[in-house]
């Protein structure tokens, strides 16, 4: 799929699928859902959103309310601006170094 260039500090992410119920434990005080209802994976980001805080496509990252979903190179993609993405899922391997 070839892609596309996001304008301003957008960025379009792919929401997940959260059919699984899976949950981790956290810390022994309460319990994180691995996949929650504003998770989803980076699709498409803006030059602009890129360079400012180094998402890639492909990423997976927390969001927050507000956003516009829509379809775009046949994905169902929300679209929102930079400022609305509140965290990176980090794998293991980056949580090491």
């Amino acid at each position: 799929m070839s892609p596309v260039r996001m304008l301003n500090k957008l960025v379009a992410v792919e929401k997940l699928d959260t059919s699984g119920g899976s949950k981790k434990e956290g810390g022994g005080f309460f319990v994180v859902p691995e996949v929650s209802d504003n998770c989803g994976t980076v699709r498409f980001i803006s030059p602009e959103a890129a360079e400012a805080t180094g998402l890639k496509p492909g990423q997976q990252v927390y969001y927050g309310p507000h956003s516009e979903p829509i379809r775009m190179k046949g994905v169902d993609v929300r679209v929102m601006d930079i400022s609305n993405v509140y965290g990176v899922v980090e794998n293991e391997s980056q949580e090491k170094a």
